[in-house]
């Protein structure tokens, strides 16, 4: 027998969206990991201040988040833009893991 999807309920106010980073509830946004037009289903809520670095390591990198029609460049991306969201999350984590 097959198990039923959960009923979504609409979120409470006390279940506001939380950076994935910092752990802030003040001005989340939904990042779109692997950008919004490669991949739009991958998101993680990050604060505006986390969220812009986050933008801003992307494009000094030299990841090119407008959209292409070719599928495989897309991928590319997505898969580099994602590394380096990694990569912060990583940095994040050691330099808390150190305070």
């Amino acid at each position: 027998m097959m198990s039923r999807a959960p009923i979504r309920r609409p979120r409470k106010k006390g279940n506001r969206l939380r950076c994935a980073l910092c752990g802030s509830s003040d001005a989340v946004q939904r990042h779109h990991v692997g950008g919004r037009y490669h991949v739009a289903w991958f998101t993680m809520p990050l604060c505006r201040r986390h969220h812009e670095r986050v933008t801003e390591a992307i494009r000094l990198a030299g990841i090119d988040m407008r959209f292409t029609p070719d599928v495989w460049e897309r991928l590319w991306r997505a898969r580099q833009a994602t590394l380096i969201f990694l990569w912060m999350l990583g940095e994040f984590e050691r330099g808390s893991a150190r305070q």
